[in-house]
């Protein structure tokens, strides 16, 4: 996955603490999640690496049961500064929030 091509050339759904862009592939392989965590979110980076185990589970998670992502996709998830401050259930809601927008 080129996670540059999905933010450049993919739809965007920006929420409070997460900003979802997905692009769709012309294959049947299985849909791939990329996190990012920036040090703009947190300058430790065991924090980073926190946030990012919650949103790679989340995503996990949403890809089990939304029929929209289920094949052909590449998904990148961008944590934004309140994530830092998110509990992993703020997460999970933001996250699909996010989602319901589309």
């Amino acid at each position: 996955m080129n996670v540059l091509s999905v933010l450049r050339k993919g739809r965007r759904h920006k929420g409070d603490v997460i900003d979802i862009t997905w692009k769709k592939r012309f294959d049947r392989r299985p849909s791939a999640v990329r996190v990012i965590v920036s040090q703009k979110v947190a300058k430790k980076a065991v924090e980073r690496h926190t946030i990012q185990r919650r949103l790679r589970e989340i995503a996990r998670a949403v890809l089990k049961t939304n029929s929209f992502f289920t094949d052909g996709y590449d998904i990148v998830i961008v944590a934004r500064p309140p994530a830092s401050r998110a509990s992993f259930y703020d997460l999970q809601k933001s996250v699909y929030s996010t989602l319901n927008q589309h």
